[in-house]
């Protein structure tokens, strides 16, 4: 069991521990077997409410939230029902889908800081190969490329195997549902960037020109 924190949007830091579904040998008599929980709630009607951009309600993946909480590993027939035919995507970084047939489709986002707001093209449009920090005074070159792969699902863990224009991705790691965010993570309980959103069906990021 891993202990994760995670920060709400009202500053509120709340302990969660992650308990991913681990096979293990046949425990002596003398000791009882441990059972991971599996996802709380019904994981259908969490699917049809993140889909719907109401993800969130009633607290999908979460265990009561008081005393603790905990967000269970979901198990490999889960996670297929999760990304099967669907998106993955984290804004301003990348886009997974998952085809049914195990092929990997997605796009790739780089940054590279070109100096002063100057350096934007005059009436660039956010997003699409640039983007200007919040404060208007420096710009980013984000050019997004295609990446292409496959993945698979083993031991209750989502195996991507993927590669881009300057960089590829291999990674197997637990998958679990917190809210309306989906975060993958390994088996030290460190999670893959900050959370990723679920888009039904798929989903890619315009490619920028280059």
């Amino acid at each position: 069991m891993r202990s994760l924190r995670i920060w709400s949007g009202i500053g509120v830091c709340t302990t969660v521990a992650v308990l991913t579904p681990v096979a293990h040998a046949a425990p002596e008599a003398a000791q009882p077997a441990v059972v991971a929980p599996t996802f709380q709630g019904d994981l259908d009607h969490a699917l049809d409410k993140i889909f719907a951009g109401e993800g969130g309600e009633e607290g999908a993946g979460l265990t009561p939230m008081w005393p603790t909480v905990s967000a269970p590993a979901l198990t490999g027939p889960e996670i297929e029902k999760v990304v099967k035919g669907n998106t993955l995507t984290m804004k301003w970084h990348y886009d997974y889908y998952f085809l049914p047939d195990g092929t990997l489709l997605g796009t790739q986002t780089s940054f590279e800081k070109l100096g002063d707001a100057s350096k934007c093209p005059k009436g660039f449009v956010e997003g699409e190969g640039y983007s200007m920090s919040s404060d208007g005074k420096t710009c980013w070159k984000i050019p997004v490329v295609p990446a292409a792969g496959t993945w698979q699902i083993k031991n209750h863990q989502l195996c991507l195997d993927l590669s881009w224009k300057g960089g590829a991705k291999q990674s197997c790691q637990y998958l679990t549902i917190l809210l309306d965010n989906i975060a993958l993570f390994d088996a030290n309980g460190k999670i893959d960037g900050k959370g990723m959103k679920l888009v039904k069906g798929k989903f890619l990021t315009k490619l920028a020109h280059h």
